[in-house]
């Protein structure tokens, strides 16, 4: 039997998050909040070290009068 990959896993796991917060008869606005929480923290990941280099590269610049 063939293992799956880590990103298959990670889908597995994000559909079955999904689907239980769906069938736990939360509030509206606490299913929105959990949703766009998966659906950001993938964005974060990939923006955050971008916008670290800016902020530092800036700084530095600032240091040296640029």
């Amino acid at each position: 039997m063939k293992e799956p990959n880590g990103k298959n896993l990670e889908n597995f796991l994000l559909q079955s998050l999904l689907q239980t917060v769906g069938e736990l008869g939360l509030p509206y606005w606490a299913k929105t909040t959990i949703a766009v929480s998966v659906g950001v923290t993938p964005l974060f990941r990939v923006l955050a070290p971008l916008i670290g280099l800016t902020v530092v590269l800036n700084f530095i610049a600032r240091l040296l009068g640029f």
